[in-house]
């Protein structure tokens, strides 16, 4: 799955494990290691937010207070994207999570800064962005699933794989301006192809899909 992900940078600032034994982690390294293993919690809100804003970008500090294992406070310190709810979700994904080896009261500022994946390039306005839901019928997510955008008129493009997160969502950036086809061939789904997808110098284009 390609991340939309531009950088993930943590620093901790609360109280540590000054003597902790060589073979023992800290409280930091548990915290990370549960951060990098459950990534996708973190990256399916951005990506829900990304594909109603593909221009969401900025630095969240969430302020975070562990007991026993549990997030029992995250307050916002500083929030750049100007995006209340983006922040607070960051915020109810980490209260979901129980980390056993988090033991006591631990505390730690978390710092996440995000922007679309291309958003970096200088020539990232000169191209669109389509994103979209891929959905059955009755509008439940078709989640890790793959999708192909093809243009309908310039052959020397090459056909651009897309794929769906855990909630149905995909995002494709530095998109050349055109008109594209988006083929969907899904297992247990009838073969679906989308004409006429219009792709603009500069625009968000959103296309959602059911399949049947």
């Amino acid at each position: 799955m390609k991340k939309t992900i531009l950088l993930l940078l943590v620093l901790f600032t609360g109280a540590m494990q000054i003597n902790a034994q060589p073979d023992e982690k800290t409280e930091g390294e548990i915290f990370m290691d549960h951060l990098r293993k459950n990534w996708d919690d973190i990256h399916d809100v951005i990506m829900r937010y990304h594909y109603e804003d593909p221009w969401l970008k900025g630095k969240v500090v969430i302020n975070m207070t562990w007991t026993q294992g549990r997030l029992t406070a995250g307050d916002i310190m500083e929030n750049t994207t100007g995006n209340e709810s983006y922040a607070k979700d960051l915020v109810i994904v980490m209260e979901s999570w129980m980390i056993d080896e988090l033991p006591g009261e631990w505390s730690s500022a978390l710092p996440i800064k995000t922007s679309i994946k291309g958003s970096e390039d200088p020539d990232f306005a000169e191209y669109g962005i389509l994103t979209g839901k891929l959905t059955d019928m009755d509008g439940t997510p078709i989640p890790e699933s793959g999708l192909v955008l093809t243009a309908s008129n310039r052959t020397s493009l090459k056909s651009i794989a897309l794929h769906t997160n855990r909630e149905g969502i995909f995002i494709e950036t530095l998109i050349p301006p055109g008109t594209y086809s988006l083929s969907c061939n899904v297992k247990g789904y009838k073969p679906l192809t989308i004409e006429q997808i219009v792709i603009e110098k500069g625009m968000h284009c959103k296309k959602d899909i059911q399949m049947n």
